[in-house]
């Protein structure tokens, strides 16, 4: 007789957690499906972080793909001097390389 009631007490309990829950989860609109209408969330993050093609830049070039062998070519004729390595050495050496966690930044 003990064992039925404990189970009883068990089920009532369970019963009352689940009723709760749904009704938690109905409320807060957990279970509302997104519609076709929401854009997809990378699109969204994409749209608000990401600028457009043609945007003014501060150093007076619009943003564009086909800008990209010129910022190459910058990269490539660029000459630091001593300390400037230094400095750029330091500041990238607490970056981890995108490629791996095996080197910092400074080194790639």
């Amino acid at each position: 007789m003990k064992s039925n009631q404990g189970n009883r007490r068990w089920i009532l309990l369970f019963s009352w957690i689940g009723l709760y829950l749904m009704v938690v989860f109905l409320f807060l609109g957990c279970g509302n499906s997104p519609t076709k209408e929401e854009p997809n969330v990378a699109e969204r993050i994409w749209t608000e972080i990401i600028p457009e093609q043609g945007t003014a830049t501060t150093y007076g070039i619009p943003l564009s793909l086909d800008n990209t062998q010129r910022f190459i070519d910058w990269f490539n004729t660029i000459e630091l001097s001593d300390d400037e390595q230094m400095l750029r050495d330091v500041a990238l050496s607490t970056l981890m390389a995108p490629c791996c966690d095996d080197y910092p930044m400074s080194e790639c």
